[in-house]
């Protein structure tokens, strides 16, 4: 498999047409070792260095399994999702100090570190090994104030990671919609669809 010349995915919307150009494509632009990016939310006490590196093994089973991801790459109907199918193979097989994901840029890290900073009053312990705070999500366009971990401040409220908003399609919960929460844990998720279907919820 030559890997060398390889057009980027993103650039070549029509001549990409294979799984496999498009692969070839993330996994060469994934030469370059990344600044550190260790997000200490999420994975606090941890350094970038010890992050996983490089796994053949990854690799292979992605080789070996070609035709299933070329049905799967094919079944997408859209350039920027077909690209994203391509670059979580490669994420897993040359790891995060590699290869970045479409959510890994500055306006991230910008919300991280000023979330991050935030020490929020009478911090407990949830009985998981994680402190919930009371976070005043004013600021982020709700008008309120909800005991949780910083993460469903960043993720849930910040980021609204459950909403869509791309040129060609938006998807979000709206008034009068249903949604159902499967899997609930702290009840943020729950709290923000109640929000958006159900403007008039506590």
């Amino acid at each position: 498999m030559a890997l060398g010349g390889t057009q980027p995915c993103e650039d070549s919307v029509v001549s990409t047409t294979s799984f496999l150009e498009c692969y070839a494509s993330e996994l060469t632009q994934g030469a370059d070792i990344l600044d550190d990016r260790m997000d200490e939310l999420r994975f606090p006490g941890r350094q970038f260095a010890d992050l996983p590196g490089t796994s053949s093994a990854e690799l292979a089973d992605t080789v070996v399994r070609l035709e299933e991801h070329q049905q799967a790459w094919s079944s997408l109907t859209d350039q920027a999702s077909r690209r994203l199918y391509a670059r979580l193979l490669a994420f897993r097989a040359l790891g995060a100090k590699h290869v970045t994901l479409p959510l890994d840029d500055q306006k991230y890290w910008d919300v991280h570190r000023t979330i991050a900073a935030i020490s929020p009053p009478s911090p407990v312990d949830d009985g998981f090994g994680f402190t919930l705070g009371v976070y005043d999500l004013a600021s982020f366009g709700f008008n309120f104030s909800l005991r949780c971990h910083a993460l469903n401040v960043l993720d849930t409220f910040a980021l609204r990671q459950y909403e869509l908003d791309r040129a060609e399609a938006a998807v979000r919960a709206r008034p009068g919609e249903v949604v159902i929460d499967g899997g609930a844990a702290w009840g943020d998720t729950a709290l923000f669809l109640a929000l958006l279907t159900y403007p008039w919820a506590p």
